[in-house]
C-alpha cells in the first residue's frame, strides 16, 4: 500500500510547480503586450516568436503538471473519500493551492484574448494601409448595384 500523506504532498508539489509554471507564461504574455506597443518590424517580429516558443514550453510544462496530478490523484481519490477526515488538514492545503491556479489561468486567458485582439487590430490595420497605398480603380456599376442591394437587405432586417 502506499503512503497517502506522500500522495498529497506530492499533489501539492505539483500544484505549486504548475502555478510557478502559470506565473512565468503570465510574465510572458504580459511582455508581449509591451512588445506589441512598440512599433511594427522585424526584429519585433523575431523577439514575440521566440517569447512563443518559451511560452509554449512552458505551457508543455504545464499540461505534464496536469498529466501527472491526475494519475496520482486517480489512484488516491478512494482513499481519501474513504478517510477524508483524517486527511482534513492536507486536503484543505491541496484545495488552497487550486485556487491561485485558477486565478493565474484567467489571468492568462484574459491578456492572451488581449494580445490577439491588438494582433488582429494591427494585422487589419496594416492591411487598410497596403489597400490605400494600391490605385484600385473604380468601383465598377454592377459591384455598386450588388453592394447597395446588399445594404437594403441588410437594412431590413434591423428594422428600418
Amino acid at each position: 500500500m502506499f503512503d497517502i500523506e506522500a500522495e498529497l504532498n506530492l499533489l501539492i508539489d505539483i500544484l505549486d510547480r504548475k502555478a510557478d509554471e502559470l506565473g512565468l507564461i503570465l510574465a510572458i504574455s504580459e511582455n508581449q503586450e509591451t512588445l506589441l506597443a512598440q512599433p511594427p518590424g522585424s526584429e519585433r517580429a523575431a523577439i514575440f516568436r521566440e517569447m512563443s516558443d518559451e511560452k509554449q514550453r512552458h505551457i508543455d510544462e504545464v499540461l505534464k503538471c496536469d498529466a501527472v496530478f491526475q494519475d496520482v490523484f486517480d489512484s488516491v481519490k478512494d482513499v481519501i473519500e474513504a478517510g477524508a477526515a483524517e486527511h482534513r488538514d492536507r486536503l484543505a492545503e491541496l484545495q488552497s493551492k487550486i485556487e491561485p491556479v485558477l486565478e493565474l489561468d484567467v489571468k492568462i486567458r484574459a491578456q492572451e484574448a488581449k494580445n490577439r485582439e491588438t494582433l488582429q487590430t494591427q494585422a487589419a490595420l496594416a492591411g487598410l494601409g497596403e489597400m490605400a497605398k494600391k490605385d484600385h480603380g473604380p468601383v465598377p456599376e454592377a459591384e455598386k448595384r450588388r453592394l447597395f442591394a446588399q445594404y437594403k437587405k441588410n437594412d431590413k432586417r434591423e428594422g428600418n
